[in-house]
């Protein structure tokens, strides 16, 4: 009895250190800001994605046939990358769709210079890896859109470099 006693407590101590040392990983998770526009390239909408530990719910970003979505850092500028940093972005969607997706080079300012990385896929969560090349790192920033003929509702976005 004695040993199933020393058991218990043991794995509580250890399951205890475990979920405090999650937790402080996940502080460091940047909030992303994102800008819906229409067919025509006007501005539809705008806000921020919480971080994982946000203790609020976050509704998503729906974007119709055409419409897309950059994803900047919170203030709205793009983020600064070393050379050779490995990045990746995550999305969960609403339903399995066809998105097309941009990984883009621009200045300080969000001003897109060129795509550095494109893909095109039809799925319920997509993800692009990509390692940057330029010698001094620069400024990049993610544009999404919606290439199926309904309405998707993105769930989560994640950027991980």
């Amino acid at each position: 009895m004695k040993k199933i006693i020393s058991l218990c407590a043991a794995l509580v101590l250890i399951l205890s250190f475990g979920i405090s040392a999650m937790a402080e990983t996940n502080e460091n998770i940047l909030e992303i800001s994102y800008v819906v526009y229409d067919k025509e390239g006007d501005v539809k909408e705008f806000g921020i994605i919480p971080n994982l530990n946000a203790r609020y719910s976050w509704s998503g970003i729906t974007l119709e046939n055409g419409e897309s979505v950059s994803f900047k850092k919170k203030d709205g500028t793009p983020f600064k990358i070393s050379s050779g940093t490995r990045c990746e972005f995550k999305l969960n969607l609403s339903r399995k769709c066809k998105i097309h997706s941009e990984f883009l080079r621009s200045d300080a300012s969000g001003a897109a210079k060129e795509t550095v990385r494109t893909w095109d896929t039809t799925a319920l969560t997509a993800s692009l890896e990509y390692t940057t090349d330029v010698q001094n790192g620069s400024y990049f920033y993610w544009r999404t859109e919606n290439a199926s003929s309904d309405a998707v509702t993105i769930k989560k976005a994640s950027f991980t470099f």
